[in-house]
């Protein structure tokens, strides 16, 4: 089995995954791997990446918050009130820009998009709309966008009193927010117990699912990890789809 994240490990700069990638997780499938997605991305905006040439795989999205699995959309776990009260207060009382997802619709709010780097991958097959917080009835993820660097450290303290996974992203700012104790790697135990697999991941957010593999591959130089079986790979598609295409052979 092998999971895979997508931006960065296999999409760049989120754009569609190359033929000679698709290729090459074609050619594990054939060899009977199984593959997994797991992205930070919700189900919604992981669609326009997979959707064409790996609609009927497992997806985990939104950091382990929500998955799909034999077509049907299924959240794992919601912000819980609490929390997300004191969100929605951090967010108005320093004006903070944000992306929060239900299992569907989003709230984005988002004025440095140079910065958050964020804004083509949300909703970009428009299935979905844009709604005020108030309107997401069940928020499995939410992101503080943009923060100020005088605020990251601040607010990250202040968010750790509350029951929620955080990721920190200190390159674009932001935080991710979920349910505690969800992750990718809890995501994937749920519904693959006691399976091993290789990771392939480049991100903060992939760290856990690494960790736990049968053999870790961190694509770039963004990460340092201890793991007895650790490929680094370069970033970038040419470089990647040659390594599955031997890794498939093995």
């Amino acid at each position: 089995m092998d999971v895979f994240d997508l931006d960065g490990t296999i999409s760049f700069q989120g754009a569609q995954i190359s033929p000679a990638l698709v290729a090459a997780i074609h050619k594990l499938e054939a060899q009977h791997h199984t593959v997994v997605f797991a992205s930070a991305r919700p189900i919604r905006d992981m669609l326009p990446l997979l959707k064409k040439d790996f609609e009927n795989n497992f997806y985990i999205g939104g950091n382990g918050s929500i998955v799909k699995n034999d077509g049907k959309i299924e959240s794992i776990a919601v912000i819980d009130s609490e929390s997300m009260s004191f969100i929605k207060a951090l967010i108005d009382q320093y004006d903070l820009d944000y992306l929060i997802d239900d299992e569907w619709y989003y709230a984005l709010k988002n004025r440095n998009e140079a910065l958050a780097q964020i804004n083509s991958k949300v909703d970009a097959l428009k299935l979905s709309q844009n709604v005020a917080i108030e309107k997401l009835k069940n928020p499995i993820k939410c992101i503080l966008l943009n923060l100020p660097e005088g605020l990251f450290a601040q607010i990250a303290t202040l968010l750790a009193s509350f029951p929620v996974e955080l990721v920190f992203h200190e390159g674009t700012s932001s935080i991710d927010i979920t349910a505690k104790n969800i992750n990718k790697l809890t995501t994937f135990k749920k519904f693959f117990t006691n399976q091993t697999y290789n990771a392939f991941g480049n991100d903060h957010n992939d760290v856990s699912l690494l960790k736990s593999s049968q053999k870790a591959h961190i694509i770039g130089n963004s990460l340092t990890l201890k793991h007895s079986d650790l490929t680094y790979l370069p970033a970038n598609a040419e470089g990647i789809a040659a390594y599955l295409n031997e890794f498939s052979t093995k």
